[in-house]
């Protein structure tokens, strides 16, 4: 058909799709690039492979531009569509013009209040607080801002539930009303799964709800650990320190038992019950063998599973949960009286902010 009739919109189209499929960036490039002007709504995908070809910015945003332009003039006459009006925010989020996007999508929510662009303003909100982020750790606050925007928007997501959670694990505030919606929406929801379940446990925490979330907790402290020390964290919280110590002391001696054969979870969730008992120094060597371990095996720290292959996040994981231990541990000697040398405080701080778990909540220290 293209030997015939080279501008074919159907034809070309159908060829690049093909080409993207088998890798060939530049045939695909070739062949939208003798439909784009006349269907600019095929900006965007030139420019994703074009960005992939390490093409100029001048030929990416002048594709862009037609497409959000194309969109943006097919709105003013149906404001109402949401399929387009989703395309016009993807040209101007690849563009980089999240304001712009924002806007868009505002607007769009004023005329159709819809999941649909409830979702695209949530997830670009959470984009705009990575961004915050990636600029620098002291945006840490502006990050939290967005991510209570996104939260307002779309309550149930779990994943803009661990964000927040990330945050305020290092030091970011979020009130009681920030995470209303999220705990609401979540509560109402019959059967949470379990890690859902420990979301909005933490969730009620931060918001100085711990003897609700005790309640949502009792009936599951026996079906996983976890939910134990969770549980324990509220009882504290609650100022129940002896009922809290029974809890914690049982999970101890239980992982204790089996120190040798623990998950990159159960390694955590030990080392949190011990910093809950103030057991910092104890808490931090557990976590920095567990490191050492990682670092030097090609398996699973532990065998509750070990047919798995080791994961890039396990390492990550276990360096987070060392770097706020480290930080609980300055505090904690820092509180009783500080330290004999110095050094010994720099030290703990240096080893917290090399995991860039912390890094804000040290710089501060």
């Amino acid at each position: 058909i293209v030997q015939t009739e080279p501008a074919n919109q159907v034809a070309n189209r159908m060829l690049a799709d093909l080409n993207l499929k088998g890798g060939q960036l530049k045939e695909a490039e070739d062949r939208l690039l003798r439909i784009v002007e006349a269907s600019p709504a095929l900006g965007l995908p030139l420019a994703k492979i074009q960005t992939a070809l390490n093409r100029s910015p001048e030929q990416i945003e002048y594709h862009l531009e037609n497409s959000t332009r194309y969109y943006s003039d097919l709105l003013s006459k149906d404001p109402s569509n949401v399929e387009v009006r989703i395309r016009c925010v993807e040209a101007q989020i690849f563009a980089g013009k999240l304001r712009d996007a924002e806007q868009v999508l505002k607007e769009g929510l004023a005329e159709n209040d819809c999941d649909e662009l409830r979702a695209e303003l949530a997830d670009l909100y959470v984009l705009m607080a990575q961004r915050e982020l990636q600029l620098s750790i002291l945006n840490r606050d502006r990050a939290a801002a967005y991510l209570v925007k996104a939260a307002h928007l779309a309550p149930t997501n779990s994943e803009i539930t661990a964000q927040i959670l990330m945050l305020a694990s290092g030091g970011a505030v979020f009130s009681a009303t920030d995470l209303e919606p999220s705990i609401a929406a979540q509560s109402a929801i019959a059967s949470l799964p379990f890690e859902n379940e420990m979301q909005l446990s933490q969730l009620l925490a931060i918001a100085g709800r711990s003897e609700e979330a005790i309640v949502r907790m009792d009936p599951l402290v026996e079906s996983d650990i976890r939910f134990k020390v969770m549980k324990a964290r509220h009882l504290i919280v609650l100022k129940k320190t002896e009922e809290a110590a029974v809890v914690l002391n049982q999970v101890i001696k239980e992982f204790a038992e089996r120190a040798e054969n623990l998950s990159i979870s159960s390694v955590i969730t030990y080392a949190e019950a011990l910093t809950l008992l103030s057991l910092h120094e104890e808490a931090t060597e557990i976590l920095k063998a567990a490191i050492e371990t990682r670092h030097s095996s090609d398996t699973k720290v532990g065998g509750e599973n070990p047919n798995s292959a080791p994961k890039a996040e396990d390492l990550t994981l276990l360096q987070s949960a060392y770097g706020q231990c480290c930080l609980l541990a300055f505090n904690s000697r820092l509180k009783a009286g500080g330290f004999e040398n110095p050094q010994d405080g720099i030290q703990l701080l240096e080893e917290a902010l090399n995991t860039n778990s912390v890094s804000l909540l040290v710089l501060e220290r």
